[in-house]
């Protein structure tokens, strides 16, 4: 118990700096993953002038190809991250995410004659494809990863280093981007200037893959690996499908000693059960994945419908170019500036807490803002608005904790990942889809769909505090408090094969271990 009561004095700044100096090469492959997703879409009509001539339509189809590939990544990839070990996922993910990207700025195109072009567009959605499936077990690996190393008492701010280096690559996209162009000029950008932002990215990746290769094993799989299988039905398994005592948290110890990575060894990484126990652990997971993908859903819409779509829309509405970038960019700066200690608040005050109230700024923001932006679109209090009234509820959102901690370390990476891009496909690729299609309807549809994004995860929310105060689902495996307020630093007992006793899930507190009320 003394020794979560001594992490408790130290600085979350240090533990910032001491993660991302260990998992920098996660970091920084995280970098890439966004930064070919952002630079696909600002070369969006150079690649339609090469590849899909005088169809814009076709052009979008492929940006949204990845959409629908993250989930079967997800799957397969977070298959091998909890059977395999997180190490050898994201050496995978970023591989893949290398020869895609390079290789989109290495194709034949319709300007080199009719059978390259058939050959270069074939070859162009094929590594759609393969960037959709690499980036999408990404997540998942990545988030097992960070919290299963950072100390218990700073999750939320290291957790936020993931939305933190995606401003990088979005910043980092555009400014490619545009140097090429400045660089080579317009006629020449849509010739053959456009490869090179694809190229470029050979080098950050390659880092990343040399990296991730020297990189160890979480202590936390490690240990599960480690551990003899236990007979009988976890504690997840009774929660999860509706039964147990009630429990309030549970799962890995935020001990300085129990958190240390080790250097594996390679003789014990076996896959983690077999066949047949995995597919029993996955039989539980429907609930957790339901809240987790409402939990996102809030992300989803700020992300590519209140921001990326709402750029294009402004534009319609008489708002010049250069101030619509300009909110949206101002609106980037805001969330990036602000994120980390927004994820300090989490560690505070509860991840449970703070994505309430995301969601309930989102909801409450999203139909007002974007009435203001259809009838005032060239005023500078819209612009003022959009900033703010986007912004604010984007810093609060801290999806990547609150879905991590809905899943046991055997199973984490494989539910945190099928979560999360299930629901980017529904609420951001999706999304914009029926932004667009819903003005038919009602000039104002759009904010409705910005707002009931944000209700779904006020809902999850709210969902998951009942569920966590009733015992119907296990909804914190790492920290069991702060969740919902500000509480003392409780991290659970490990406990490798998933089972507690009938007295709850143990917990290390200031008065040592104990059970979660």
């Amino acid at each position: 118990g003394m020794a979560v009561c001594e992490q408790e004095q130290g600085t979350w700044v240090g533990d910032v700096r001491d993660v991302a100096r260990r998992c920098w090469p996660l970091l920084l492959g995280h970098v890439v993953e966004w930064y070919e997703f952002s630079i696909y879409g600002f070369l969006a009509p150079q690649i339609e002038a090469n590849f899909f001539p005088a169809s814009s339509v076709a052009t979008w189809l492929g940006f949204a190809l990845t959409f629908f590939m993250r989930p079967l990544g997800a799957f397969l990839l977070g298959r091998v991250a909890d059977m395999f070990g997180r190490r050898a996922s994201v050496n995978l993910s970023i591989l893949g995410m290398l020869i895609a990207t390079t290789g989109q700025g290495c194709l034949p195109t319709y300007r080199s004659g009719e059978s390259a072009g058939l050959a270069g567009v074939t070859l162009l959605l094929l590594c759609r494809c393969v960037q959709g499936l690499s980036a999408g077990g990404e997540v998942g690996a990545i988030c097992a990863y960070l919290i299963e190393v950072a100390p218990a008492r700073s999750l939320g701010v290291v957790m936020a280093l993931v939305p933190f280096v995606s401003f990088i690559s979005f910043s980092s996209a555009n400014a490619v981007a545009v140097a090429t162009t400045a660089i080579v000029g317009e006629e020449a950008m849509t010739a053959w200037g456009w490869r090179i932002p694809f190229v470029v990215a050979l080098l950050p990746a390659s880092i990343a893959l040399w990296g991730r290769r020297q990189m160890p094993e979480s202590a936390a799989f490690l240990e599960h690996v480690r551990a003899p299988a236990a007979a009988g039905p976890s504690d997840d398994e009774a929660q999860n499908s509706g039964g147990g005592a009630a429990k309030a948290a549970d799962a890995e110890s935020g001990d300085a000693a129990a958190r240390k990575i080790e250097v594996p060894d390679k003789r014990s990484r076996t896959p983690g059960g077999s066949g047949a126990d995995r597919i029993q652990q996955y039989r539980w997971q429907a609930r957790p994945v339901l809240v987790g993908i409402g939990a996102v859903a809030s992300q989803g819409v700020l992300c590519y419908v209140a921001n990326m779509w709402c750029v294009a829309r402004m534009v319609q509405l008489g708002m010049p170019s250069s101030k619509a970038l300009t909110a949206s960019l101002i609106t980037k700066l805001i969330a990036f500036v602000l994120k980390l200690p927004a994820g300090r608040i989490a560690d505070v005050y509860g991840v449970g807490l703070l994505t309430f109230v995301n969601g309930t700024l989102t909801m409450l923001l999203g139909l007002p803002v974007f009435t203001l932006m259809t009838f005032q679109p060239d005023s500078i209090l819209t612009l003022c608005c959009i900033c703010i009234g986007f912004a604010v509820p984007w810093i609060m959102q801290m999806p990547y904790l609150f879905v991590a901690e809905l899943f046991p370390t055997p199973i984490r990476a494989t539910g945190l990942g099928i979560t999360w891009n299930i629901s980017l496909l529904i609420f951001g690729g999706i999304g914009t889809v029926l932004a667009e299609a819903s003005l038919s309807l009602s000039d104002l549809a759009p904010g409705w769909i910005i707002s009931g994004g944000g209700f779904l995860t006020t809902a999850s929310a709210l969902y998951a505090l009942k569920a966590r105060r009733t015992g119907a689902l296990r909804v914190t495996h790492v920290r069991a408090a702060p969740f919902w307020g500000r509480a003392e630093l409780q991290v659970c007992v490990p406990d490798s094969c998933g089972i507690q006793d009938a007295a709850g899930p143990a917990v290390i507190g200031q008065g040592g271990v104990g059970h979660a009320e």
